[in-house]
């Protein structure tokens, strides 16, 4: 899953965090905490960034990474919506 401009969609997303982060998929409910529960560390964060900046071909910059943003798949896939939205 590292193609550039496909959806991200929750199946994609979860379907990254489980196999990139080992995280079981009955554990990644929509508004289940991940970085501020600890199941996603800050190093992952980064990978995480990564891989939907390269996935949606959006620029993500640090003043929005915030928990607001990551913390959970509900929150990460507004953020993308809305900067796809934008372009």
């Amino acid at each position: 899953m590292s193609g550039r401009d496909e959806p991200i969609d929750r199946a994609a997303l979860v379907a990254f965090l489980t196999d990139e982060f080992g995280l079981e998929s009955r554990e990644i409910a929509d508004d289940a905490p991940l970085v501020s529960n600890g199941r996603i560390d800050s190093f992952q964060l980064t990978d995480l960034i990564a891989w939907v900046e390269r996935r949606a071909s959006i620029t993500v910059p640090p003043r929005d990474v915030l928990l607001e943003h990551f913390d959970t798949v509900r929150r990460m896939l507004a953020y993308v919506r809305s900067r796809t939205d934008a372009t």
